[in-house]
Protein backbone atom coordinates (compact mmCIF):
# COMPACT_ATOMS: atom_id res chain seq x y z
CA UNK A 1 0.00 0.00 0.00
CA UNK A 2 2.05 2.92 -1.04
CA UNK A 3 1.38 6.63 0.81
CA UNK A 4 -1.43 4.86 2.84
CA UNK A 5 -0.58 5.56 6.80
CA UNK A 6 0.13 2.87 9.05
CA UNK A 7 -2.74 3.39 10.88
CA UNK A 8 -5.00 3.00 7.60
CA UNK A 9 -2.80 -0.02 7.35
CA UNK A 10 -3.51 -1.66 10.36
CA UNK A 11 -7.29 -0.88 10.17
CA UNK A 12 -7.28 -2.86 6.52
CA UNK A 13 -5.41 -5.47 8.00
CA UNK A 14 -7.42 -5.51 11.66
CA UNK A 15 -10.50 -5.72 9.10
CA UNK A 16 -9.50 -8.64 6.62
CA UNK A 17 -8.49 -11.21 9.70
CA UNK A 18 -11.54 -10.09 11.51
CA UNK A 19 -13.66 -10.96 8.35
CA UNK A 20 -11.45 -14.86 7.62
CA UNK A 21 -13.67 -17.62 8.38
CA UNK A 22 -10.37 -20.05 8.91
CA UNK A 23 -8.04 -17.75 9.87
CA UNK A 24 -5.00 -19.53 11.45
CA UNK A 25 -1.61 -18.11 10.90
CA UNK A 26 -0.03 -15.09 9.53
CA UNK A 27 3.60 -14.02 8.76
CA UNK A 28 4.65 -10.24 8.45
CA UNK A 29 8.18 -8.87 7.46
CA UNK A 30 8.83 -7.06 10.79
CA UNK A 31 11.85 -5.23 9.51
CA UNK A 32 11.48 -1.50 8.61
CA UNK A 33 8.26 -0.28 7.87
CA UNK A 34 6.14 -3.89 8.71
CA UNK A 35 7.97 -3.37 12.23
CA UNK A 36 5.09 -1.52 13.89
CA UNK A 37 2.11 -3.41 12.19
CA UNK A 38 3.69 -6.85 12.73
CA UNK A 39 4.02 -6.31 16.26
CA UNK A 40 0.28 -4.69 16.46
CA UNK A 41 -1.03 -7.68 14.93
CA UNK A 42 0.85 -10.15 17.23
CA UNK A 43 -0.73 -8.48 20.36
CA UNK A 44 -4.15 -8.53 18.95
CA UNK A 45 -4.48 -11.62 17.61
CA UNK A 46 -1.56 -13.31 19.53
CA UNK A 47 1.75 -14.53 18.76
CA UNK A 48 0.75 -18.17 18.20
CA UNK A 49 -1.39 -16.67 15.63
CA UNK A 50 1.22 -14.01 14.48
CA UNK A 51 4.72 -14.52 13.45
CA UNK A 52 6.96 -11.15 13.20
CA UNK A 53 9.24 -12.41 10.72
CA UNK A 54 13.19 -10.56 10.55
CA UNK A 55 14.31 -12.21 7.22
CA UNK A 56 17.66 -13.24 6.96
CA UNK A 57 20.11 -15.27 4.24
CA UNK A 58 18.97 -18.24 6.17
CA UNK A 59 15.09 -17.49 6.23
CA UNK A 60 15.20 -17.39 2.53
CA UNK A 61 17.55 -20.13 2.07
CA UNK A 62 14.91 -21.89 3.90
CA UNK A 63 12.16 -20.90 2.43
CA UNK A 64 12.80 -19.51 -0.72
CA UNK A 65 12.87 -22.84 -2.39
CA UNK A 66 9.70 -24.03 -0.75
CA UNK A 67 7.91 -21.27 -2.43
CA UNK A 68 9.62 -21.81 -5.73
CA UNK A 69 8.14 -25.79 -5.16
CA UNK A 70 4.76 -24.50 -4.53
CA UNK A 71 4.46 -22.21 -7.24
CA UNK A 72 6.08 -25.07 -9.43
CA UNK A 73 3.46 -27.68 -8.47
CA UNK A 74 0.59 -24.90 -9.19
CA UNK A 75 -0.25 -24.91 -5.48
CA UNK A 76 0.38 -20.90 -5.53
CA UNK A 77 -1.02 -19.26 -8.43
CA UNK A 78 -0.15 -15.55 -9.16
CA UNK A 79 -1.82 -12.98 -10.98
CA UNK A 80 -0.58 -12.05 -14.81
CA UNK A 81 0.63 -8.36 -13.89
CA UNK A 82 3.50 -6.64 -15.28
CA UNK A 83 4.36 -5.41 -11.78
CA UNK A 84 4.16 -8.92 -9.90
CA UNK A 85 5.66 -11.07 -13.08
CA UNK A 86 8.51 -8.11 -12.57
CA UNK A 87 8.85 -8.71 -8.75
CA UNK A 88 9.37 -12.72 -9.56
CA UNK A 89 11.77 -12.09 -12.25
CA UNK A 90 14.46 -10.00 -9.62
CA UNK A 91 14.81 -13.20 -7.92
CA UNK A 92 18.73 -14.46 -7.98
CA UNK A 93 21.12 -17.00 -6.40
CA UNK A 94 23.69 -15.27 -4.20
CA UNK A 95 26.13 -17.88 -3.26
CA UNK A 96 23.80 -20.81 -3.55
CA UNK A 97 20.89 -18.61 -1.82
CA UNK A 98 17.82 -17.19 -3.37
CA UNK A 99 17.34 -13.43 -2.59
CA UNK A 100 16.05 -10.08 -4.40
CA UNK A 101 18.78 -8.00 -5.00
CA UNK A 102 18.70 -4.30 -3.67
CA UNK A 103 18.16 -2.80 -7.36
CA UNK A 104 14.57 -1.66 -7.62
CA UNK A 105 12.52 -1.87 -10.12
CA UNK A 106 9.66 0.61 -11.90
CA UNK A 107 6.22 -0.02 -11.37
CA UNK A 108 4.45 -0.11 -14.28
CA UNK A 109 7.57 1.47 -16.18
CA UNK A 110 6.39 4.18 -14.50
CA UNK A 111 8.60 6.29 -11.28
CA UNK A 112 7.14 4.57 -8.45
CA UNK A 113 9.94 2.03 -7.63
CA UNK A 114 9.14 -1.83 -6.11
CA UNK A 115 11.30 -4.12 -4.48
CA UNK A 116 9.99 -8.07 -4.93
CA UNK A 117 7.02 -7.17 -3.02
CA UNK A 118 4.63 -9.97 -3.85
CA UNK A 119 7.90 -12.43 -3.88
CA UNK A 120 7.95 -11.38 -0.21
CA UNK A 121 4.71 -11.89 0.68
CA UNK A 122 4.40 -15.19 -0.88
CA UNK A 123 7.55 -16.54 1.22
CA UNK A 124 5.35 -15.08 4.06
CA UNK A 125 2.59 -16.97 3.25
CA UNK A 126 4.84 -20.02 2.89
CA UNK A 127 6.71 -19.36 6.11
CA UNK A 128 3.30 -18.96 8.05
CA UNK A 129 1.98 -22.42 6.46
CA UNK A 130 4.98 -24.05 7.78
CA UNK A 131 4.61 -22.41 11.32
CA UNK A 132 1.00 -23.20 11.68
CA UNK A 133 0.11 -24.48 15.36
CA UNK A 134 -3.46 -24.66 14.93
CA UNK A 135 -3.66 -26.42 17.72
CA UNK A 136 -3.49 -23.62 19.91
CA UNK A 137 -6.66 -22.60 21.24
CA UNK A 138 -7.19 -19.76 23.79
CA UNK A 139 -8.95 -20.18 26.88
CA UNK A 140 -11.02 -18.23 29.08
CA UNK A 141 -12.80 -19.21 32.41
CA UNK A 142 -15.24 -17.92 34.73
CA UNK A 143 -14.10 -17.42 38.14
CA UNK A 144 -16.09 -19.28 41.16
CA UNK A 145 -16.92 -16.99 43.64
CA UNK A 146 -16.44 -18.59 47.49
CA UNK A 147 -16.99 -17.11 51.01
CA UNK A 148 -13.87 -17.52 53.32
CA UNK A 149 -14.84 -17.82 57.35
CA UNK A 150 -14.41 -14.23 57.30
CA UNK A 151 -17.63 -13.52 55.50
CA UNK A 152 -15.69 -11.84 52.57
CA UNK A 153 -15.99 -13.25 48.92
CA UNK A 154 -13.18 -14.19 47.17
CA UNK A 155 -12.01 -15.81 43.93
CA UNK A 156 -11.01 -19.15 42.45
Amino acid sequence: MRNVPFAQQYQILTYIIDNLKRFYSGSFDARGNGQMIAELAAQKYGQSYIHQVMPTRQFYMEYMPKYKAKFEDREILIPNTPDILDDHRLVILDKGVPSIPDSRTSEGGGKKKRHGDSVIAGVMVVHAQANDDSSYQPYKYEPVHVNNPWGVKETR
